[in-house]
Order: C-alpha cells, then structure tokens, then sequence
C-alpha cells in the first residue's frame, strides 16, 4: 500500500488489490486500509468523511478519504462511494519509453494508458484516476 496524505484527504493505492461488489469484500477492504493506517501511520481517522473507492481490473484499488465538516460531536459519518471499472493513467515526463501504450499529451504534460501493470512506471509517475482522466481523453491529444 501507499498512502499519500493532504490536509483534506487521504489516499491509498492498493495495488494488485482486486475488489467485487459483494459487501463483505469492500468491507474487508476498507478494515484492512484502516488497519493499515493506524497501525504504520499517526493518522487519526475518527472524523467524518465522505470514501470513494475507484476500481480498476489492471491496477487494484485507491481508496480516497475527504474529510468533512459536521456539527455533531458524538457522531462519525462516512460517505461511501464505490466506482467499479474505472479508468487510470499515468502522468509521465518522458514517454519515449512508453511507445507501444497509448500516450495523451494535455496541459504540456503526458499520459499513459497501459495495459499491463508496470512497478517502475507506478514509482516513477503520477497516477490519474478522477473524472480528470476523461478530460485528459476527451481534451487531449492522442500521439
């Protein structure tokens, strides 16, 4: 797993990490992450938070916790949104060694779509995986 935590959220990447939509297996998904986290991070997740979990069949899970503003004091709410077969790419800088995937170029920056799940491209780019992939493809430039 990697975590990348911001003043408002919190992301994990749980790669290889294949989920169905059966409920005990997103539930054993989400207990995992947050055992995880509590035990190898000093992240405090009792707050509120809205969970997005973006599904991709090639690369795994990323698990997204928002943090939200609620007034009660006595209670945790969570949000739960689940998105099956979602689409990620990878922000690159150089993409010559990608030739062969399809690449993007948009906003002076390039995007990979791979089909297979490559460990230096994960550690040496940005993974994409929002509804800023479907700009980057509806906007971009295919090379």
């Amino acid at each position: 797993m990697k975590i990348e935590y911001f003043t408002d959220k919190i992301v994990i990447y749980v790669i290889d990490r294949k989920v169905s939509d059966d409920i005990d297996d997103i539930k054993k998904l989400l207990f995992d992450v947050f055992n995880y986290i509590v035990d190898n991070y000093d992240i405090d997740i009792q707050n509120n938070y809205n969970i997005n979990i973006y599904i991709n069949n090639l690369y795994g899970t990323i698990v997204e916790m928002n943090k939200i503003d609620n007034d009660e004091e006595d209670a945790n709410n969570i949000g739960l949104n689940i998105l099956f077969d979602k689409l990620f790419l990878y922000e690159v800088d150089d993409p010559l060694d990608y030739i062969g995937n399809d690449i993007y170029y948009y906003n002076n920056k390039y995007y990979l779509n791979v089909d297979k799940v490559d460990a230096l491209l994960l550690e040496n780019s940005k993974l994409i995986y929002d509804d800023f992939v479907y700009k980057v493809l509806g906007r971009g430039v295919k090379i």
